[in-house]
């Protein structure tokens, strides 16, 4: 649908490498303008044969849809999206980073960032530095960003000043709700274990080291607001 949105009728020959009936030779991927598959054919088909089809294309541009989907480097999908043959490589995602900077080691990986996709001096210069809580790791991947990365929002406008998305109105509902006396009592207790934890990343000053971590002590008080069984 937003192929079609976005160009005129006829200009792009699309072809989907999806289902039982998808094509076994890679001139028939070549001959079309746009080609779209799914991360789990891309690493089936690069599992079966090692050279699967899609690696017999030199590419012009491979765009990756949910980049994050790739943040491990060592998984299937990782390794096949990293040995495209292409001359573009764009990463498209609402999550860059999830859970450790070692999520956008992945995606310099893919996009082919020299040297940053090189581990050693990935681990070197930003993930060992990270870890030791020094800020200048993040002083320099946020330098790197800045060289390669747009940032899009709702509220972004084109060239002409139009929104570059519209949306509907937002329909907003805030819906309170009273918990028991005993999920009160689970819910407190959780969260004086959860400040005295997170007291203690302060007062070592590891906080940033401890991000993740973090992160999941805010997960868990939320899951225990919907049933204390989520955390337990």
């Amino acid at each position: 649908d937003e192929i079609e949105t976005h160009s005129l009728p006829g200009t792009l020959q699309l072809y989907v490498q999806y289902g039982v009936d998808r094509t076994t030779h890679p001139n028939a991927l070549a001959q079309h303008d746009v080609v779209l598959t799914t991360y789990g054919v891309l690493a089936a088909a690069c599992k079966s044969d090692g050279d699967s089809i899609f690696h017999q294309v030199d590419w012009y541009r491979v765009v990756l849809d949910e980049a994050h989907t790739i943040k491990s480097s060592r998984t299937q999908v990782a390794q096949a999206a990293f040995s495209l043959s292409s001359y573009c490589r764009w990463c498209l995602t609402g999550t860059p980073l999830q859970n450790n900077l070692e999520d956008l080691y992945s995606l310099l990986c893919f996009l082919h960032v020299e040297p940053w996709c090189n581990w050693a001096w990935w681990y070197k210069l930003i993930q060992r530095p990270y870890e030791n809580g020094d800020e200048r790791g993040i002083r320099l991947v946020k330098s790197i960003l800045r060289s390669l990365m747009l940032r899009r929002t709702k509220d972004t406008r084109d060239r002409k000043g139009r929104p570059i998305l519209v949306l509907p109105p937002a329909d907003v509902q805030v819906i309170e709700c009273e918990q028991s006396e005993a999920e009160r009592d689970f819910y407190s207790a959780l969260f004086k274990r959860s400040k005295i934890q997170f007291d203690q990343f302060v007062a070592q000053g590891k906080v940033l080291h401890n991000y993740a971590s973090i992160l999941e002590l805010l997960l868990r008080l939320r899951q225990c607001c919907n049933h204390p069984y989520l955390v337990m």
